[in-house]
């Protein structure tokens, strides 16, 4: 399952809910076992999402919560956090070796199980991608239609093609 995030209250958004949930959907429609939910809620946390898995799979077993070890490294800052030790199998996406480490780290001092994820293309980054859009530059790592979507759709600066 995933979830488009929603843009933060705090900051003016780069892109529209509808936009990360289209973008999302492109980036996935040829992924075996992966479904992206429309989630209407405007925050995610803990107790919304595991009642979506619940309320869409009568045996939510076998649910992967797949989040970056910058979020994995809060992750005790959630309210109910603990929960999800019993009902999802979480896997923490790495970007370098120094993640790794402090994801083992982390999981240790919080004594929950973790499966870790490299990532093909290590050096992207939001941030990054957006510049290269906005500066036309050629982008590694990101579906050709999702691309053509941000740039059809003007997004993050991005000029029309």
């Amino acid at each position: 399952i995933m979830l488009p995030e929603r843009p933060p209250g705090n900051k003016a958004p780069l892109a529209s809910y509808e936009d990360r949930l289209r973008m999302l959907e492109l980036a996935t429609r040829e992924s075996a076992g992966i479904e992206v939910l429309d989630k209407k809620e405007d925050s995610h946390n803990v107790k919304t999402v595991l009642s979506l898995v619940r309320e869409k799979y009568d045996n939510p077993e076998g649910v992967w919560l797949i989040i970056g070890a910058d979020v994995f490294e809060n992750i005790s800052n959630w309210d109910d956090w603990e929960q999800l030790k019993s009902e999802v199998r979480l896997v923490v996406s790495l970007r370098s070796e120094d993640d790794g480490e402090i994801a083992v780290s982390e999981s240790e001092k919080l004594g929950v199980d973790i499966d870790m994820l490299s990532s093909k293309h290590p050096s992207v980054s939001s941030s990054g991608l957006r510049e290269q859009i906005m500066n036309n530059d050629k982008l590694i790592g990101v579906d050709k239609d999702v691309y053509e979507y941000v740039r059809a759709n003007r997004l993050y600066g991005s000029r029309k093609v």
